[in-house]
């Protein structure tokens, strides 16, 4: 029983994923030997063309090199295969820096993992289930792990287990294996560019317009160019089942929808920034009546009169016809009650009196009398 155990764990196999500090190492030049992306991970053309895959054997494992887009959003992986064996993970993942540092001709001490330690477990053929905890606890230090708790997909040809700290192949095929290292490479490429950019975005609310544009230019030029919500050309539903499922413990949707909403937020600042630009030293409430005057080119706004000096206001015209206004209203009065005086006492009148009246023609009034 002891014999076949150990067998078996020399078939399993441990994949460790580096992905590279870009100050201090980067994937050497002509690493290895070059793998087109497309034979291997069926990637839409512009994506795989971005993207370049080498391998390089060694008497204890296997390098792979993987240069992951273009300038300015290039991101190097290292992935080193080696088998499991009994090492603890501690001694897998110090044996597999001292490698690296030693293929990337840089120090160990400057050999930096960033923000990412993944892994992946490869088991070429079927073992029993207790055989396969103790590869598990091994493979992920956890105690009393239990595999029916870890999501399984089903292909073909092989299975797959998504973990948390990467996922667990079942398989004889490297090819396949070697896709599923790819394909989660790819995810590891794309969390650690959203996450840059999202700290780019945020960082920068007190830059210049047009850096602001350059930044959610940058961004929205990745996500345009590079990034697939499955980059699996339609066709193999297998290889795109397999990447679903294999990027899940990245949660790679809620970070781009984290780097959408930024980018939506620094389009929102530079409006207001360009806004305030073009009213200089105006206060918030007398913006929306310059923009009104602005949005109307062709009609004036509101000028600044300059106040008058008390002696340049000139006096008001003197109305002179208002004076004989007054005189011709008192002799229309006048007559108006010299006539009904009149004609109330022309009955007390003597008729000498009344028959000079008759002859002069006073009113048609009198005449009429």
């Amino acid at each position: 029983m002891g014999q076949a155990k150990k067998d078996n764990i020399m078939v399993a196999k441990v994949a460790l994923f580096f992905l590279l500090d870009s100050s201090k190492a980067r994937v050497p030049e002509n690493y290895g030997k070059q793998v087109p992306v497309q034979k291997v991970a069926p990637f839409y053309d512009s994506l795989s063309q971005a993207c370049n895959f080498s391998k390089l054997n060694f008497p204890d494992s296997t390098a792979y090199a993987l240069s992951l887009f273009k300038k300015p959003y290039t991101t190097d992986i290292m992935v080193v295969v080696r088998d499991l064996g009994n090492a603890t993970r501690s001694q897998l993942i110090n044996s597999s820096r001292q490698q690296l540092a030693q293929v990337l001709n840089v120090g160990s001490e400057r050999f930096h993992l960033v923000d990412y330690q993944y892994r992946a477990l490869w088991l070429s053929k079927g073992v029993q289930r207790q055989e396969f905890v103790h590869m598990l606890e091994s493979f992920s230090g956890e105690l009393n792990a239990d595999p029916d708790l870890l999501p399984r997909m089903d292909a073909q040809d092989y299975w797959l287990m998504n973990h948390d700290q990467g996922f667990i192949f079942g398989g004889k095929n490297e090819d396949d294996f070697t896709r599923a290292i790819i394909f989660f490479a790819l995810a590891q490429a794309y969390h650690y560019q959203f996450g840059l950019q999202i700290n780019r975005l945020s960082a920068s609310s007190e830059q210049s317009v047009e850096a602001l544009m350059g930044l959610r230019l940058e961004a929205l030029r990745f996500r345009a160019h590079y990034f697939f919500g499955n980059p699996v050309k339609p066709g193999d539903s297998d290889a795109f089942a397999t990447y679903a499922h294999i990027i899940r413990s990245l949660d790679l949707v809620p970070v781009e929808q984290e780097l959408a909403r930024k980018i939506n937020d620094i389009g929102n600042l530079v409006q207001a920034k360009q806004a305030r630009a073009q009213a200089p030293g105006a206060t918030e409430s007398v913006w929306p009546e310059r923009d009104r005057f602005r949005t109307q080119p062709n009609k004036p706004g509101p000028r600044e009169v300059a106040p008058l000096a008390p002696d340049a206001i000139p006096a008001p015209r003197r109305r002179r016809w208002l004076p004989w206004l007054l005189i011709l209203l008192l002799v229309v009065v006048a007559l108006v009650a010299g006539v009904v005086m009149l004609d109330e006492g022309r009955a007390a009148l003597p008729s000498w009196l009344d028959s000079l009246l008759g002859m002069v023609d006073v009113s048609p009034t009198l005449r009429s009398g």
